[in-house]
């Protein structure tokens, strides 16, 4: 769940440019500030120090427990066409997570 005064940063989408299920009555009771930007035509220092100051800032976050990865649903590797039609279809509410079971010999 997000928080009061968070910020919510975009930097893609894939189901499109619009968001037609986005509540700004939720964006603005809670205060959250909403930020868009791509990537693609900044330069490689530019995402380099985005990358290192991801790593200093929040990979800790991640590790404690303080930020979590929101996933939606786990797939085994053998539903792995199901897993591709649900993200098709625009059903994600979360990152999509394929297992994969290696037998140990």
């Amino acid at each position: 769940m997000i928080g009061i005064d968070s910020r919510w940063i975009v930097y893609s989408y894939q189901s499109g440019p619009e968001a037609d299920k986005l509540s700004f009555n939720t964006l603005m009771r809670k205060r959250i500030t909403l930020s868009g930007t791509v990537l693609r035509a900044r330069p490689i220092d530019y995402k380099a120090n985005l990358v290192k100051q991801f790593q200093d800032e929040a990979i800790n976050g991640f590790v404690d427990g303080k930020l979590k990865s929101i996933i939606d649903k786990t797939w085994p590797m053998e539903q792995i066409a199901d897993a591709h039609k649900y993200m098709e279809d625009n059903l994600t509410m979360g990152k999509l997570v394929v297992t994969v079971i290696q037998d140990k010999q």
